[in-house]
């Protein structure tokens, strides 16, 4: 396996066909690494520049949008100074129409009345108001047009000026954008450019720094599994032999087959005989049967035997041991034998809790069982039933975790 390993470490150091030794590697690392922090900093120079720049087009822009609002808030006053002018227009040639009708009249001579002959200084009622002249209306509208003259002639003026700042702004407008081409050609044709090439030696530089640190981390590797395979006495070059697994032999598991024996009689288990530890099955052996030609009722009870003889021998013997056993239905099968298996006691159940109750006080056995465990177990025993309902507990594990 080993062998294994460093045939192909030595494959993939092949693959990269890398001139020199592991010394000039190093040497073209360092040299790679120098390289790669001018990179950087050269990128970070080039990218601080097209920050300023790239500011400085921001801020132009943003003149530019203020500029483009002024001109257009302007260009809405003169179309509403237009408007307004013609009002005025229509104001004096309404006023000019009076002023001339009042002329007119006052022009006219007095006459007698066609229904009474009556003279007019004769016609006086009681009903009847004063009212202006002719004359007095005509220069009221004489007067009233020649202020409206005066606003038109203001509005001009306005008009004029308007005219004037908007030409202005529209100078100014050409010459942000002028400035924001300048800035985006700097940015485009000049920077962006250096920005690329700079970015490009940074990516050149961190590819053959990676190289070489990969070349240097294999070489390392291959070193590490040669001195494995010398520990081991096995040659570098040759292919090896396969480690063979540690199996337990039979005298080395004779304690380990007495702690099973001790449960099983605890438990009652019938017919038992004697324990033994089969090497080739690397298995218990019961009463000369191994567990696997048992039914599974058996084979479930001697699993857990199995389990719980190992916990004891490791705490017992001071052995590594997690300390605690789970166990997963041992007795629901066992509950009801195979047929080959009639006749067996059915107190194994109850011996089988009280036996683990009494003898696994310094440990923890977790056991999910169907059936309800003796009653007079007391507090020597934690039991706790899952309802799968809505109220109680549902499982050993919370939903909410």
């Amino acid at each position: 396996m080993l062998d294994l390993l460093l045939n192909q470490t030595k494959g993939r150091m092949a693959e990269m066909q890398l001139p020199g030794d592991v010394q000039a590697w190093q040497g073209q690392l360092a040299e790679i690494e120098t390289l790669f922090e001018a990179a950087q900093k050269e990128l970070a120079v080039e990218q601080q520049s097209a920050a300023q720049l790239e500011g400085k087009r921001r801020a132009e822009l943003n003149v530019l949008r203020q500029l483009e609002s002024r001109s257009g808030v302007l260009r809405e006053l003169q179309r509403r100074f237009a408007l307004l002018e013609q009002q005025y227009l229509s104001d004096l040639r309404r006023l000019e129409s009076i002023a001339e009708a009042g002329t007119r009249l006052g022009q006219i001579n007095e006459e007698r009345c066609p229904v009474c002959g009556a003279a007019a200084e004769h016609q006086e009622h009681d009903h009847q108001k004063a009212s202006a002249a002719p004359e007095d209306v005509a220069q009221s509208c004489l007067a009233e047009a020649a202020k409206i003259r005066l606003l038109i002639s203001d509005l001009h003026l306005t008009r004029s000026d308007n005219d004037r700042e908007i030409a202005r702004l529209e100078g100014l407008t050409l010459e942000a954008k002028e400035r924001i081409r300048t800035v985006a050609t700097q940015l485009s044709e000049m920077l962006k450019p250096r920005v690329e090439l700079a970015l490009q030696r940074l990516r050149e530089s961190q590819t053959r720094r990676d190289t070489y640190r990969r070349a240097l981390e294999l070489h390392g590797r291959v070193n590490e599994l040669q001195g494995l395979l010398g520990e081991l006495g096995l040659a570098a070059s040759g292919k090896g032999e396969e480690l063979e697994s540690a199996r337990v032999r039979s005298d080395e598991a004779e304690a380990f087959s007495q702690e099973v024996e001790s449960l099983l009689r605890a438990w009652h288990f019938p017919g038992l005989d004697r324990v033994t530890f089969s090497e080739s099955d690397q298995d218990i052996v019961i009463s000369g049967r191994t567990r696997a030609s048992h039914g599974k009722g058996v084979r479930a009870i001697a699993h857990a035997a199995f389990n719980l003889a190992l916990l004891n021998l490791c705490v017992k013997a001071e052995k590594p041991h997690p300390g605690f056993a789970l166990i997963d239905s041992p007795l629901v099968v066992y509950r009801e034998p195979d047929t080959d298996e009639g006749g067996f006691s059915h107190d194994v159940k109850d011996a089988f809790y009280r036996s683990i109750a009494e003898e696994f006080r310094a440990s923890q056995v977790i056991i999910f069982e169907n059936e309800d465990p003796p009653s007079d177990l007391g507090a020597d025993a934690n039991i706790i039933r899952f309802t799968g309902a809505s109220h109680g507990r549902q499982g050993f594990i919370p939903k909410s975790v």
